[in-house]
């Protein structure tokens, strides 16, 4: 295979991690939304969202 390939093949493989990173970060940030806002949630929920027991 060429080195043109390689280039090529290696681009389109950084831009579909990158997408998939960002996707992660917004779905996070989407989750987390309702804590960063201080809008009430029901405690179920809230548990939930406290991943470690430091953070209660």
């Amino acid at each position: 295979m060429s080195s043109a390939h390689h280039t090529t093949r290696r681009r389109v493989t950084g831009a579909a991690d990158e997408g998939a990173l960002v996707l992660l970060i917004t779905r996070n940030f989407i989750y987390f939304y309702p804590l960063y806002t201080g809008r009430p949630i029901p405690m179920e929920e809230w548990r939930n969202r406290m991943w470690l027991d430091t953070w209660v």
